[in-house]
């Protein structure tokens, strides 16, 4: 899990996601029309202040809070890699912070990205300063890698795509910066289906009118509602003009991510720090005037900048040895880091700049495996994938690919977590996909799925048809379990819901004596071992 982390942080500090999320070409055609009453061109608030010290204290005094007892402004208990009783220093400096005026109010907001949890608890916060009480409050919560756009405008990423937009777009939210309340105020957000991904008879062809096989779902503000959303889907031309309206023309903003260390907080309250919009280059102490001139230079805090050490989100990255693998494999790792393609010849989209590899024996075949792992980049970019070579053909062949939440098992079994909770498994399971390697075909097969219900958090569920069944829940617990077969093609009604004995039972003919392997990822940053990788 901790390796898991530590390279899924690179997303969050190397500022990937901004832009990959953009929607397609736009287009003039469609007949998506602004709701009544809303404005198709929002005004940002005026005015550029830069940010006070005391709002520095401020946002320091909030970083050390978390930093230090691990909790927010709220009360919220943020979740921490331990090592026994004590947190683990490395995990909980992977998570990051900015200053920089988000939200278009000509103030510095604080972001806060914590990332050094499980999926469902990651999350990244905006706080604004209020001068007139001297306190910090709370302006956005989502899941981290959210683009900020010049206008006000957030979009933030949904933790998962649900599994029908393919990678024709990852599922977002937008929200819209409210100059009166200070907060952001969810607007709509969109989904999609890309037929070709997964095509059933329901697909609405009738409505595909430019025949590229990919719908969209443009959903309301309102959750409650998103069934309407879902139940009407649009072509491409009115999903651009629905976003067109909601990002509008604004462009999105760079920020500068510093690790939450002691050191940083220091600086962050010590150091003055103008962070508007209007912000142009440091002064050269030199040549500005200074009352301490005469005494030499400055000695006060650094400039908060970035600095080459913090730019590497997984620290300084192992050396390519090629003495320590086939020949093969070495090569079919050289091809990938120069041009993004997969040992067996797939394209990977994109030349990845920070990957892990490891080359052992997963599937106990007798023969290692090349594992590939690449969560450098946006959300529905991150892979991992099982490579077995081929003596006779001199080729590799994919065994298994999936988003980088794997625990291999020495049965030859895959536990593939989730990308994103759905929503009612609450805190006590993550959902997952258990794969079993087939030798006769050399792959990874699915076995089933496993999602759950908190009756805590919904009496009622669309997506299972019905109510939460009392008379199912014989342990009295409130918390039942989805058992869902290979093909269950995201219909949960073709699962069973069982309570706690039933899924331990499932679960235990898979993995009862199973041992989790131990896999020895490696990481490598491309340009450090290939120069010439990126161009």
């Amino acid at each position: 899990m901790k390796q898991f982390i530590w390279m899924l942080c690179g997303i969050f500090l190397s500022g990937l996601l901004l832009g990959s999320l953009s929607a397609c070409s736009s287009s003039n055609r469609g007949t998506f029309s602004p709701p009544p009453g809303q404005a198709s061109d929002p005004d940002p608030a005026a005015g550029k202040e830069p940010v006070s010290q005391d709002a520095q204290s401020a946002y320091a005094a909030l970083l050390r809070q978390v930093r230090d007892t691990q909790t927010l402004p709220d009360g919220t208990e943020l979740e921490c890699l331990r090592e026994g009783d004590a947190i683990d220093m490395e995990s909980l400096e992977m998570n990051t912070f900015a200053l920089f005026d988000v939200d278009g109010d000509g103030r510095a907001e604080l972001v806060l990205n914590w990332v050094s949890a499980g999926v469902a608890n990651m999350m990244e916060l905006v706080y604004g300063y209020d001068a007139a009480t001297g306190t910090v409050r709370e302006e956005l919560r989502e899941f981290p890698g959210i683009i900020f756009y010049d206008n006000g405008t957030a979009e933030a990423p949904w933790s998962h795509n649900q599994g029908n937009a393919g990678d024709k777009l990852w599922p977002y939210s937008v929200y819209q910066h409210n100059a009166e309340t200070d907060a952001y105020a969810m607007t709509g957000a969109a989904d999609a289906w890309d037929g070709s991904y997964r095509e059933t008879d329901t697909f609405p062809k009738d409505i595909d009118a430019d025949g590229d096989g990919v719908v969209y779902f443009l959903l309301s503000a309102d959750e409650s509602q998103w069934s309407e959303g879902y139940s009407a889907p649009v072509d491409g031309p009115d999903y651009e003009n629905w976003r067109s309206f909601h990002i509008g023309e604004g462009a999105a903003l760079e920020l500068s991510w510093l690790p939450l260390t002691e050191e940083n907080i220091n600086r962050l309250e010590g150091t003055p720090l103008p962070q508007s919009r209007d912000d142009g280059p440091t002064p050269d102490p030199e040549s500005s005037p200074s009352p301490n001139k005469e005494n030499g230079p400055s000695v006060g805090p650094a400039p908060l900048q970035p600095s080459e050490e913090d730019s590497l989100p997984h620290g300084r990255p192992v050396d390519f040895n090629r003495s320590g693998l086939p020949a093969a494999y070495a090569a079919a790792m050289e091809q990938y880091c120069r041009d993004g393609t997969f040992p067996d010849g797939q394209a990977g989209g994109e030349i990845p700049s920070r990957i892990a590899y490891a080359v052992c024996d997963v599937d106990g075949d007798g023969q290692d495996e090349l594992i590939l792992q690449n969560t450098d980049t946006y959300v529905a970019g991150m892979t991992e994938r099982v490579f077995a070579y081929d003596e006779s053909t001199k080729t590799f062949r994919e065994e298994f690919g999936g988003f980088p939440a794997l625990s291999y098992y020495d049965n030859g079994v895959i536990q593939a977590d989730w990308s994103h909770n759905q929503g009612r498994a609450g805190d006590k399971l993550w959902p997952y996909t258990l794969y079993q390697y087939q030798p006769e075909e050399d792959r990874y097969e699915p076995l089933g799925s496993v999602d759950a219900w908190d009756r805590s958090l919904g009496g009622h569920m669309d997506a299972f048809g019905g109510d939460f069944p009392e008379e199912t829940d014989a342990d009295g617990d409130g918390y039942l379990y989805f058992l869902l077969p290979a093909n269950w093609q995201g219909e949960y009604t073709r699962g069973s819901l069982v309570d706690g004995p039933d899924y331990e039972n499932w679960r235990n003919h898979y993995l009862s004596e199973a041992r989790i392997l131990e896999i020895p990822y490696q990481a490598v940053e491309v340009e450090t071992v290939f120069p010439n990788a990126a161009g």
